[in-house]
């Protein structure tokens, strides 16, 4: 995405190119600043608000942002683990963290590292 600054014919266009990265994180950032005021009026459940600014929602957020940033395997490796993370929460399924993050990890990282095409030389 380009925005010129500087559109008058005759004179030095000055091209400022807005980075995914920036991008990305200046609408999370709306979208939490909206998100908080609205449950500061009443407009948002309790419930929802917990749920939004979660960590297993930040866990969400971080592989979104690797997607953003054309890294597909590792960021939907990451946002798999979230979802599936913010899933147990939800459920109420009494499942201890470790017995499923450490596995997870383990099959992720075999997924990438089949999936992974870096030139071997």
């Amino acid at each position: 995405m380009e925005i010129i600054e500087n559109d008058k014919p005759g004179r030095n266009r000055t091209v400022e190119i807005i980075r995914p990265r920036n991008l990305f994180i200046g609408i999370i950032l709306i979208l939490a600043g909206i998100l908080w005021l609205l449950n500061n009026f009443g407009l948002l459940s309790d419930s929802a608000f917990e749920l939004i600014f979660s960590w297993h929602m930040l866990v969400v957020l971080i592989g979104t942002y690797l997607l953003s940033l054309s890294r597909w395997i590792p960021g939907s490796i990451v946002t798999a683990i979230g979802i599936l993370l913010l899933l147990v929460d939800r459920l109420c399924l009494d499942i201890p963290f470790e017995k499923i993050i450490f596995p997870l990890l383990f099959i992720f990282a075999g997924i990438f590292f089949i999936l992974n095409r870096r030139n071997r030389n």
